[in-house]
């Protein structure tokens, strides 16, 4: 049996009481007017458009307290749980808003506090309304799902990477050097969304996938010329049609593990010549 979705909230209809329409900043000035005796209570609803009662009440110090239900938490647990969620995504391992209700009760049953949620998860508003109090560290992104052999790559392996790069190109001209890169159009690319620290570039989560996609690569030399497409589909035989702007290949996989580059630079497979051609690939790293 499914779980029926929270309902949304209401709208303010229009021609509603406003309830409040007014800054912070505007209520404590009326305050100090207020205590400070320079004007009246009555006179400073008129003034700053405040109710006096809202003004003489935060006067006497009344009524402190946000209106709505106390907190389930306390501010140094919840900056935890802050805490937790951005060390989870920079490890690799984001947790979606399902995996943060878990965590949450698994540690309110350990403290003994399971009754805060009358022995249950905390629900979808808890979360929603979570995110919204921490806005200004947490975000809901959706992720870039990643190898976890490419997520092991060091600040040396980078460097290693560009030095042995540097010997290779170093005779050769710029037409013969090619930088090309492959990007998979697929039916199910299984992005979920998962909370992050905000203002995060890459949101990424480190899993082991499989898709069935096909490939296309964009390539392009040193000197500025842009070569064809090159496509690589699953298939034990070539398309009989083929575009004239465009290069393919066919192979067991979709994806490129050994692709014949003398399809991608124009040449025929029954009259392959040696070249030597130094391809830069950025997936390499």
């Amino acid at each position: 049996m499914t779980r029926p979705k929270p309902k949304k909230r209401n709208r303010r209809k229009i021609g509603a009481r406003a309830y409040k329409n007014y800054s912070e900043e505007m209520l404590t000035l009326a305050v100090e007017m207020v205590r400070n005796k320079n004007v009246a209570s009555y006179d400073a609803e008129k003034q700053f458009g405040i109710p006096h009662s809202t003004i003489e009440k935060r006067a006497k110090n009344l009524h402190t307290n946000k209106p709505g239900p106390r907190y389930r938490f306390t501010e140094e647990e919840e900056l935890q749980f802050v805490k937790v969620l951005i060390v989870a995504s920079e490890f690799g391992c984001p947790l979606t808003q399902l995996d943060f209700r878990m965590i949450v009760f698994d540690y309110l049953k350990k403290n003994n506090k399971a009754y805060i949620f009358n022995d249950n998860p905390p629900g979808d508003w808890w979360v929603k309304n979570f995110l919204i109090r921490h806005h200004d560290k947490l975000t809901v992104r959706s992720t870039q799902n990643i190898k976890k052999a490419r997520a092991e790559k060091s600040l040396q392996d980078f460097k290693i990477y560009f030095e042995n790069l540097k010997s290779c190109v170093e005779d050769l001209p710029a037409t013969h050097i090619l930088n090309y890169d492959e990007t998979n159009v697929s039916d199910d690319p299984g992005a979920v969304k998962c909370i992050f620290r905000r203002g995060i570039k890459y949101p990424e989560r480190t899993v082991n996938y499989s898709k069935g996609c096909i490939s296309i690569m964009f390539s392009g030399t040193a000197s500025g010329d842009l070569l064809a497409p090159y496509i690589v589909y699953k298939s034990e035989n070539m398309w009989t049609r083929v575009s004239d702007f465009s290069r393919f290949f066919s192979s067991r996989v979709s994806r490129l593990l050994e692709p014949d580059f003398s399809g991608l630079l124009g040449l025929s497979r029954k009259n392959k010549i040696r070249l030597n051609f130094c391809l830069i690939n950025k997936k390499s790293l």
